[in-house]
């Protein structure tokens, strides 16, 4: 009992290491044992298919909000044709820079650039967020045949391009509107939906670790009494 022994800059005596040797064995034997194996083939379990069911709900929520997105963006394009079209008629520059940049002002935006064309190819307005935007697009590119809302991603920047033509009273197209649209809402909720389903997952997990290792103790005690 008097033994005295040195152990990672400790000194233990006879009585210190029985029970230190006891605790490890336990713990060892815990982990050994058929019952903990079964929990954890059952969280494992459990973790895949909380993974994919996850993965498959964040599909869906992409997509829902993608779809979201962009008929709200399609819906602003129209309204706002709608709104330049008198001053933009009337060569009003001032008029259609203030009803673009109604639009773009609001912190709750989407509209982060906007500007308009006559049918001359004319720059008659611009309207940006902030100087991160000042430069979105490209120089314009008047296209006549085009009839309805064009939409377009960026392959770098998280935005959609739009592009609409703007119609006089008898159809004809007397200029275009382009708009960006930022997706920075979309990808933040995204990153919470993820957040959310990870740790509900986390939950499932404990829980099903928890339940599994008590089912099986239970299926495992008869058998071995017997």
């Amino acid at each position: 009992d008097n033994d005295i022994i040195k152990s990672e800059g400790r000194i233990l005596k006879g009585p210190q290491i029985f029970v230190s040797n006891r605790r490890h064995m336990k713990i060892r034997k815990f982990f050994n044992s058929i019952a903990f194996r079964i929990s954890v083939a059952i969280a494992v379990v459990i973790a895949a298919t909380t993974i994919t069911v996850g993965e498959i709900i964040l599909k869906e929520e992409r997509e829902t909000l993608e779809l979201e997105l962009i008929s709200k963006g399609r819906y602003l394009a129209e309204l706002l044709s709608h709104n330049v079209r008198v001053p933009l008629l009337n060569n009003d520059r001032k008029a259609v820079l203030s009803i673009i940049e109604g639009t773009i002002i609001s912190r709750e935006s989407i509209v982060v650039y906007a500007d308009v064309y006559d049918k001359k190819d004319s720059l008659i307005a611009v309207a940006y967020k902030d100087q991160r935007y000042s430069s979105m697009l490209l120089p314009f590119n008047l296209d006549r045949s085009l009839r309805d809302i064009e939409i377009k991603e960026d392959t770098v920047l998280p935005i959609y391009h739009l592009r609409v033509p703007i119609r006089g009273d008898n159809l004809e197209t007397v200029g275009f509107l382009r708009l960006c649209i930022t997706k920075d809402a979309f990808n933040r909720t995204l990153v919470s939906t993820r957040q959310n389903i990870y740790l509900i997952g986390a939950a499932i997990i404990f829980v099903g670790i928890m339940l599994g290792l008590m089912a099986a103790r239970k299926i495992l005690n008869p058998i071995l009494i017997l």
